[in-house]
């Protein structure tokens, strides 16, 4: 049976230990960062939260909307959309 919602759904494919710390805190920020915010939060350079993102990115996991310098690209966690019809 399918989850109700997209945070509720399983992960396919391999994910490293970071990916998991990574996609954790993307959640925790609403579903949405930059490689900026990511670095504040984990207290690490930019160039390697950027990393970690696009590597969830070319996963499948993130999606990501080119954004110019030196705003910076912007990465969505899709399961912290909200698909539920509303009427």
């Amino acid at each position: 049976m399918a989850p109700a919602h997209l945070e509720q759904a399983e992960t396919v494919g391999d994910l490293t230990v970071n990916d998991r710390e990574t996609l954790r805190l993307v959640l925790q920020a609403g579903g949405t960062v930059t490689a900026a915010e990511l670095a504040e939060q984990l207290g690490i350079e930019q160039t390697t939260a950027g990393n970690r993102l696009v590597a969830l990115n070319k996963k499948g996991y993130l999606l990501r909307v080119e954004r110019p310098h030196p705003v910076g690209h912007q990465f969505f966690d899709v399961r912290s959309v909200d698909l539920e019809v509303r009427k």
